[in-house]
């Protein structure tokens, strides 16, 4: 957490809304929290006819750079008659006509705090309706009613601090940024996260295939092969995928749809990729992860799911292919706290993603185009491995670009292989593996 900047909206000497603030800033561990006293940038009121007479206040260019310095953006309001403070109205006068964007974009929680019992609520509704347009990326809100009981060196009421707790998540998540961790090769034309070092550095990420296979004949074919200890996520495009496997599954998906395979304690399946033939088809894709199972799954029946192309919720030009975005949730069903999304971005498009609290471990494949992540250029053919925090993402598209973005809960567990088989320790591994020769 870098640079936090905590403004208590109201000029008194006793403000409890810069000490709420100062609170709010404290509770995330920035590198450094500035806590400006209003009184310290007053202004004359403004009006068009002291602009023209005097230019812009020092005293607004001085907090204008406190903006410009910061990584996110606490307001903790007061309320007068129904609104805010003449003083920080005042401010927002002036600097708006500095730039219109105020706030620079940047992640804002807005709250707000009173003695009464409504928490300065119409203040922080004000807020809501406004700063939008000021440019303030409001990710957080929240109102503390009646100050003097719910306020001792903290929140005092155990479901305020579960709703406030709820709220800093959302800040927290939005100002800490998640850059690259660096960019993989991949092992040969299309396997990355294949060394035990990547492996038990990305768990529960264990294997990642993914590329456009080059074939002449009308389907590429993959006998019947051995899983056991892994889960299995295949999305794909440009093909029909015909599946089948010892567990009794016989299933056709169509393409751009997706497939979950638990393989438990063991599964023997074989896959077709049917290529189709009219003129519109893209050409064959095929993105494959695999997951390592948690322990109390290792040795659980295995199951298997298919997701058919139209089930597959899209937004905005993102598909979800597991997990949830923005209120949107993928049918597919599986024990891990994971995201997985195809985004589709125009050129010079902006696309930014807060991972959902708890979602440290990340990567990103880019299927064509050119993007920036955290402005690192990022060409096709490479994995990126993301930093692992729970942070915001920015990506940049330089041109018409499709990447899939994944991130999970990390795990840490023991990995151990052979062949199409993970296990959280050996002992497991070989019983699974004399297992799989009756199966």
């Amino acid at each position: 957490m870098k640079t936090i900047l905590a403004i208590g909206a109201s000029s008194s000497s006793k403000s409890i809304n810069r000490t709420f603030a100062k609170w709010i800033g404290e509770q995330l561990a920035a590198e450094s929290l500035l806590v400006p006293d209003l009184n310290t940038y007053e202004m004359p009121i403004y009006s068009i006819d002291r602009e023209e007479e005097i230019g812009f206040p020092e005293a607004a260019h001085r907090l204008k750079e406190l903006i410009q310095q910061a990584d996110g953006i606490i307001i903790s309001f007061a309320e007068h008659n129904g609104a805010w403070t003449a003083a920080f109205k005042n401010l927002v006068d002036w600097l708006s006509r500095m730039e219109r964007s105020i706030w620079l974009d940047k992640p804002v929680f807005l709250a707000a705090t009173s003695p009464g019992k409504r928490g300065a609520r119409s203040s922080l509704d004000l807020a809501h309706t406004l700063m939008p347009y000021q440019g303030a990326k409001v990710v957080a809100s929240f109102s503390l009613p009646s100050w003097n009981e719910n306020f001792q060196d903290g929140i005092v009421d155990k479901d305020l601090r579960v709703s406030f707790e709820t709220e800093l998540d959302l800040f927290r998540r939005s100002v800490l940024s998640r850059g690259v961790k660096r960019q993989q090769k991949p092992h040969n034309q299309i396997q990355y996260i294949v060394s035990q070092e990547v492996r038990e550095e990305l768990q529960p990420f264990v294997f990642w295939d993914a590329g456009k296979p080059q074939i002449a004949e009308k389907e590429l074919v993959i006998p019947s092969h051995h899983h056991s200890g892994i889960g299995i996520i295949t999305y794909f495009a440009g093909s029909e995928l015909i599946h089948s496997d010892s567990a009794g599954n016989d299933t056709v998906i169509a393409s751009g749809g997706s497939q979950w395979i638990c393989a438990g304690s063991g599964i023997w399946h074989e896959e077709r990729y049917r290529k189709l033939l009219t003129e519109s088809a893209e050409d064959m894709a095929i993105y494959q992860l695999w997951l390592a199972l948690p322990p109390d799954w290792e040795q659980a029946d295995p199951a298997y799911q298919n997701v058919q192309p139209e089930e597959l919720p899209v937004l905005d030009g993102v598909k979800v292919i597991a997990g949830s975005y923005k209120g949107k949730t993928s049918p597919l069903q599986t024990p891990f706290d994971i995201t997985y999304l195809d985004v589709e971005l125009a050129g010079e498009e902006l696309f930014h993603f807060t991972s959902p609290s708890g979602q440290n471990r990340g990567i990103l494949f880019l299927k064509q185009g050119l993007i920036k992540v955290a402005g690192e250029i990022v060409e096709p053919g490479v994995l990126v491995i993301l930093q692992d925090n729970d942070g915001s993402i920015e990506i940049e598209a330089q041109e018409q670009s499709d990447f899939l973005l994944l991130t999970c809960l990390a795990t840490e567990q023991g990995i151990y292989t052979a062949g199409g088989s993970i296990h959280s320790n050996r002992e497991l591994l070989q019983q699974m593996q004399v297992k799989s020769r009756g199966l």
